[in-house]
């Protein structure tokens, strides 16, 4: 088992433009920049969107913390997350789960941070590693 990293930041309405992009019988769905409905979707698109990708759970957790510091100024609601929610990540994560976090941001914009486990995914395991 291993992770991959996608994230997305734009505006908001932006992300309502290519929302209907988001579901994987959309015609766009693979070329589309749009986070997809769930998260295990992205597997589905090309390994180029792909942020990072992880072996250990700790270091996908990691890198959501990171993606949440790097935009922590501009979320429109204040402690909205704590450094409490690491922790459940990575069990979150070495369960198995996806993971993905989205904040309301300044502007009106939106950012995303989600870790889809790949090799295989719970809930989508015909979906092959987009690296392979």
């Amino acid at each position: 088992m291993h992770y991959h990293a996608y994230s997305w930041t734009g505006g908001t309405d932006e992300y309502r433009r290519y929302l209907p992009e988001g579901h994987i019988d959309h015609a766009g769905f693979r070329a589309s920049p749009a986070v997809p409905l769930k998260i295990c979707w992205w597997l589905r698109k090309p390994a180029a969107m792909i942020a990072a990708s992880f072996t250990e759970p700790a270091d996908a957790a990691d890198w959501a913390v990171e993606q949440y510091r790097r935009i922590a100024d501009d979320i429109t609601v204040p402690n909205l997350w704590t450094e409490e929610q690491h922790g459940p990540a990575i069990a979150h994560l070495a369960a198995g789960r996806d993971l993905a976090w989205s904040w309301h941001l300044t502007g009106p914009r939106r950012s995303f941070a989600c870790i889809a486990v790949c090799s295989p995914n719970h809930w989508d395991p015909e979906a092959g590693c987009p690296l392979r």
